[in-house]
């Protein structure tokens, strides 16, 4: 059963309103993410929903357990290889991207999100 922050946000995101969902950490946002992804993954494959995941060290984790509900998931931060990270982000399309909220400072990040194929 859902709580009703979570209901809430799938509502608000049905009726295609700009939705923030903003809690706890391990409140359950990133099952709202997954019902999503999982939702348009099987109306419309062109769709790709971006996570951002204030701590690094839960991104990876988080992209592992959608990765476990069959969608295609990857992640991207501010380290690492950045080159790499973004040549995979260029080259395949991906249900969900997880990211650093560094790395959704980049403005990169930004010429990404404002070009015209990217829904």
């Amino acid at each position: 059963q859902l709580y009703p922050f979570q209901l809430e946000t799938i509502k608000a995101v049905y009726w295609k309103r700009h939705t923030a969902c903003i809690t706890r950490t391990g409140s359950g946002k990133s099952l709202i993410v997954a019902v999503w992804a999982n939702w348009l993954k099987k109306k419309d494959t062109n769709v790709t929903i971006v996570l951002i995941e204030p701590m690094k060290g839960l991104m990876k984790e988080q992209a592992a357990a959608m990765e476990g509900t069959g969608l295609k998931v990857t992640w991207y931060d501010s380290e690492g290889d950045i080159a790499v990270q973004r040549r995979t982000i260029r080259k395949e399309l991906f249900n969900v991207i997880v990211m650093s909220a560094e790395a959704a400072t980049t403005e990169w990040f930004r010429r990404v999100v404002r070009s015209p194929s990217f829904k």
